[in-house]
């Protein structure tokens, strides 16, 4: 699949209010595609996407963004990636991403769990999640990022606590080495539908417990689990296959079981022992 290069205007502010919907055309597929320029969209438009307005990106269509361009695209209101489409953030700078990627809307009903498109992270910069708000109706989870996520450089941090609201869906994470996912506050509960993959490192940014939730009925991850980090099988029909054998996180890094969690290697003795769920002492 080819890649598209955005080019997005620098846009100041966030707020998930009633803007305008941008749909980019799907004649811009495999092009490299200048979002300021109006012609690359279905309808008419008198002004570049600005920071209450929604890019829509056709299914099967790539955007990649560097460096030079995040600045770009990173405040506009919300990013809406249809099937089968990707955003790629290509980065070796730290970035602070306040815009929502999503396919769901403020106006969606939650039990559809309509999560479409794709996010890659690559580059060995930090890619920071904002808080846009983006809350379907009749829950207090959060949805701004409700895309499967794969995390193949640098580090994904997720987003930070909002007023009362700690826990936010998203459809699945996929990490690989050198690739670092971090929970940002304490409390912090990530439901993960799609399931976690991979064998990159899942940490905890700050102090306190968090937790990551599969809600698949079957993954595997054969990463690191660090600092206090604890993940759930959460539906009685899941299953977390945790198949890492040598893990070095520290001892706070447990397992807590909701359905099943499988351990494809636990030690026994007097010596320290290395597992997904870290360094124990038996």
């Amino acid at each position: 699949m080819k890649s598209i290069l955005v080019a997005l205007p620098m846009i100041v502010g966030l707020t998930l209010s009633a803007g305008e919907t941008f749909n980019l055309k799907a004649s811009c597929s495999g092009t490299t595609v200048q979002w300021t320029d109006l012609s690359n969209y279905d309808e008419e438009h008198t002004n570049a996407p600005g920071s209450d307005d929604l890019v829509f990106i056709p299914a099967n269509v790539t955007v990649t963004v560097d460096d030079t361009t995040f600045g770009q695209i990173g405040s506009v209101c919300q990013i809406r990636p249809d099937s089968g489409a990707t955003v790629v953030f290509d980065l070796a700078a730290d970035h602070d991403l306040s815009a929502a990627v999503s396919y769901m809307t403020n106006t969606a009903a939650t039990t559809s769990y309509t999560f479409r498109g794709m996010v890659v992270k690559r580059g060995t910069g930090v890619l920071s999640l904002g808080s846009a708000g983006l809350r379907p109706r009749s829950t207090s989870s959060c949805y701004d990022y409700a895309v499967a996520w794969t995390v193949e450089n640098g580090c994904l941090l997720l987003p930070p606590q909002v007023g009362k609201f700690t826990g936010m869906f998203i459809n699945s994470i996929a990490v690989s080495r050198p690739g670092i996912v971090q929970v940002r506050f304490e409390g912090q509960d990530v439901y993960l539908t799609g399931g976690l993959s991979g064998d990159g490192t899942i940490g905890h940014a700050s102090t306190g417990r968090a937790f990551i939730d599969s809600m698949a009925r079957s993954s595997v991850f054969s990463g690191d689990v660090t600092g206090n980090v604890r993940l759930f099988a959460r539906e009685a029909n899941c299953t977390l296959y945790l198949t890492g054998t040598n893990n070095a996180s520290p001892s706070n890094a447990r397992a807590c079981l909701g359905g099943i969690i499988a351990l494809q290697r636990f030690g026994y003795g007097t010596e320290d022992v290395h597992n997904s769920l870290g360094t124990q002492k038996v």
